[in-house]
């Protein structure tokens, strides 16, 4: 059992507040088993932490394993940013009405499925020039809590934490956007690889209403859902591209490579993105939920909705049906004096 672990053990037995290890390898993550955890707030349990902590009483029993203060400090710390990781997840799982399942392509499904269909896909943020932190507390509150929307380095980011918390074995990926045009772009786009036994299989819940409905394997094999087929083609070695079939042909939506990066890359590809003056979404409000039986997608001033069946599309005339069309056709949280500036800077 990890330090950590062992820790929580010891001031558990004085407390009644019981701990469980995750159902992953991984020992560091740990999650309540307390009946009414989901009632303690982060900043509650860190405080009960670092109470109990400083208990003569807790000290002496953990004295073994605490060697200096400083070491107790950081597991304070470290255990604080678990519980905060594993409360995020659950109230994420609630968000998508998922219970907690061992890591498996058919749960990793369910929960692409979920996400892009109730957490939408917008550019509200960039249009608005707001700052848009990707640290993984900012992410759930934007996201989730207050439902304000994002794009790849915000749905993604928070997805790869959220499928790490879960036991997903997970490597972060950048791509470059091609559209089917041989260019080299930059890397301005987020994704995941999530490792399987037999399989490895990208997943992208931040790719707008042409994204993935589903994760999608590396082996070539296309797969079908609503009506749309994508696959993942080696078109070169060590260049693989994620494909779309569109009008009888495979379409490229995307490129990457199976390198090595970092958050920091992420931040480089994400302050372009909301911030460059020629990117696309600080010039263009665009927004998209991928349901079941059809595909809500906003661009500028026009809503469309794609269904097997067929297309609608309606042209946007003002402010007052703009906001409309983003709380009742997206459930985006946006005020009415946002509404206004976003439709006065349309393109």
């Amino acid at each position: 059992m990890c330090l950590i672990a062992v820790t929580l053990k010891l001031l558990g037995e004085k407390s009644g507040f019981l701990f469980r290890t995750s159902a992953s390898q991984n020992d560091d993550r740990l999650l309540p088993t307390h009946s009414g955890h989901s009632s303690f707030s982060i900043a509650a349990v860190q405080c009960w932490l670092a109470t109990r902590l400083a208990s003569r009483e807790a000290v002496s029993n953990a004295r073994p394993l605490l060697k200096a203060a400083k070491l107790q400090s950081d597991v304070v710390n470290h255990v604080g940013t678990i519980l905060e990781r594993s409360l995020i997840a659950q109230h994420y799982l609630n968000a998508l009405d998922l219970p907690a399942l061992p890591p498996t392509l058919p749960y990793l499904n369910d929960l692409i499925r979920r996400h892009i269909a109730r957490l939408p896909f917008c550019s509200i943020g960039p249009r608005l020039g707001l700052d848009l932190p990707l640290d993984l507390p900012a992410l759930f509150d934007r996201i989730v809590e207050h439902r304000r929307g994002g794009y790849c380095f915000e749905h993604n980011g928070l997805f790869f934490a959220m499928l790490a918390e879960l036991g997903f074995d997970v490597q972060l990926l950048l791509a470059r956007v091609i559209y089917n045009r041989n260019v080299h772009p930059g890397l301005t786009h987020r994704i995941t690889l999530v490792k399987f036994a037999a399989e490895k299989c990208i997943a992208d819940v931040g790719f707008g209403p042409m994204g993935p409905r589903a994760a999608v394997g590396l082996s070539g094999a296309p797969d079908v859902r609503g009506g749309q087929s994508y696959r993942v083609h080696e078109a070169q070695p060590s260049e693989w591209h994620v494909q779309l079939m569109k009008d009888g042909d495979w379409f490229s939506l995307y490129r990457f490579e199976l390198l090595r990066y970092g958050e920091a890359d992420c931040e480089l590809g994400h302050f372009f993105s909301h911030r460059h003056p020629d990117a696309v979404f600080v010039n263009n409000l665009v927004a998209s939920r991928i349901l079941d039986g059809e595909v809500r997608s906003l661009r500028n001033r026009e809503y469309r909705v794609l269904r097997p069946e067929g297309d609608q599309a309606r042209s946007i005339g003002d402010p007052e049906q703009l906001h409309a069309i983003l709380l009742e056709e997206f459930d985006l949280t946006v005020t009415e004096a946002e509404s206004n500036i976003l439709f006065e800077n349309l393109p």
